[in-house]
C-alpha cells in the first residue's frame, strides 16, 4: 500500500511541474514584448488540448479533480498573459504621448529638435524608443509592444505616431504635457 502512494505522489509531482513548466513556456512565448500575435495561435491550441484533457477526465473520476484544478490555472495564465499584452499596450502609448510632449517642449525652447534623447529628458527614461539622425533629420521609433517586428515612426512635421506602413496611428496617444 505504502509502494503505491509514494508512487501516487511522484506522479502528482510529475504532472504539476509539466503543468508549471508548459506555463511557463506559454507565458514565454506570448507574455513577452512583441509576442502577442502568439496568443492567436495559443490560445486555441490550449482551449483544445484542455477541452480534450478535461473529456478524457471523464471516463476516470479519480482525475476530473485534478483536470479542474489544471484547467482553472491554466485559465489564470492565459488572462495572466493577456493582461501583460494589455498593459504593455498602455505603456508603449503613455511612452509614446510623453516622448512626443518632450520632443515638443525641447523645440519649442531651442528651435531644433535635441541631438539624443538624453538631451530632451528622456535618456533611460522610456524603454521603447529608438532615435537618430538620418539625412540631417530626426527620426524617432516606437517599438510596437504587441507585434515582433513592427516600430511606430514620430512624424515630427504632423506631431503625430505613423505605422510601419505610413498611416497615421488610428488611436494617437494623447500629448502628456
Amino acid at each position: 500500500m505504502e509502494r503505491n502512494s509514494l508512487k501516487s505522489v511522484v506522479m502528482t509531482v510529475i504532472s504539476c511541474s509539466a503543468t508549471l513548466a508548459g506555463i511557463a513556456f506559454f507565458l514565454g512565448i506570448t507574455a513577452t514584448p512583441g509576442s502577442a500575435y502568439m496568443l492567436v495561435f495559443a490560445l486555441p491550441l490550449l482551449f483544445a488540448v484542455r477541452l480534450s484533457a478535461s473529456r478524457s477526465a471523464r471516463q476516470r473520476p479519480e482525475a476530473a479533480r485534478k483536470e479542474r484544478l489544471r484547467n482553472i490555472i491554466w485559465t489564470i495564465a492565459a488572462a495572466l498573459s493577456v493582461g501583460i499584452n494589455i498593459f504593455n499596450y498602455y505603456h508603449a502609448r503613455h511612452e509614446m504621448a510623453v516622448s512626443a510632449a518632450a520632443f515638443g517642449q525641447y523645440y519649442a525652447r531651442h528651435g531644433r529638435y535635441p541631438e539624443t534623447l538624453a538631451a530632451a529628458g528622456l535618456g533611460g527614461k522610456i524603454s521603447c524608443l529608438r532615435y537618430h539622425w538620418i539625412d540631417g533629420k530626426p527620426l524617432l521609433l516606437c517599438k510596437d509592444p504587441l507585434l515582433l517586428f513592427e516600430h511606430y515612426q514620430y512624424d515630427f512635421q504632423h506631431r503625430r505616431w505613423l505605422e510601419d506602413n505610413g498611416e497615421p496611428v488610428a488611436d494617437q496617444p494623447k500629448d502628456e504635457t
